[in-house]
């Protein structure tokens, strides 16, 4: 199976693109996987969506994106993509990093880059090796950024659950004041209590005795 859609994106914006199959909307699901990818570092990935498999490579800042169905061979996906990169570097590097289009010329000579480019039939078991340890690499550098940007978040819980511990323990040592607060004032009034009973019973006492006398 051939490669079904490629495009060259900057940031969230997608430079120039190439369908060669109306199967599915390539072009949306590559905008919206634009958002989830970081272009800080150079990296490769792969993201699922349907049936499809969405090879991403990104190098200089600039993401070299292609579809497949998920049996087309990553080393050939990849290659696919090298092939692209090694083409329109010069094009790349020539666009400023503030501009959202290629001329129209360029536009045109990459799209033809992309159509006739079906990438290196190199398929060795070190290159699918190297392949796995570049995707996981890249897996495991965006979800160290997706961390490090929740990390103002998390510090922001971790004060606020001091905060709730510290409350709680002045909240532990105020009740344990009031209940001995409580406690001793209760006490006083049982022994008045007390005292007073037992002056109503002496004094009981004392007029049965007199009356008896």
């Amino acid at each position: 199976m051939p490669i079904l859609y490629s495009c060259v994106a900057r940031e969230k914006n997608i430079l120039v693109d190439h369908t060669s199959s109306n199967e599915g909307s390539f072009s949306q699901v590559a905008s919206s996987a634009l958002h989830n990818i970081s272009t800080s570092s150079d990296y490769k990935t792969i993201y699922e969506a349907d049936q499809y498999l969405f090879f991403v490579y990104v190098k200089s800042g600039v993401t070299y994106l292609c579809a497949a169905e998920k049996d087309y061979s990553r080393t050939k996906a990849y290659d696919h993509l090298l092939d692209i990169i090694e083409k329109t570097e010069s094009y790349t590097d020539k666009t400023d990093s503030q501009d959202s289009e290629f001329t129209q010329q360029q536009r045109e000579e990459i799209t033809k880059i992309m159509t006739n480019s079906s990438g290196k039939p190199v398929n060795t078991k070190l290159t699918k090796l190297q392949d796995d340890v570049d995707e996981l690499q890249g897996i495991m550098i965006h979800n160290v950024e997706q961390i490090l940007k929740r990390g103002d978040k998390l510090d922001d819980l971790m004060e606020k659950s001091d905060l709730l511990e510290l409350q709680a323990q002045t909240f532990a040592k105020t009740t344990k004041k009031v209940h001995k607060k409580y406690w001793y004032k209760n006490a006083r009034y049982k022994v008045l209590l007390g005292v007073i009973i037992g002056i109503v019973v002496v004094t009981v006492l004392v007029i049965i005795i007199v009356v008896a006398t």
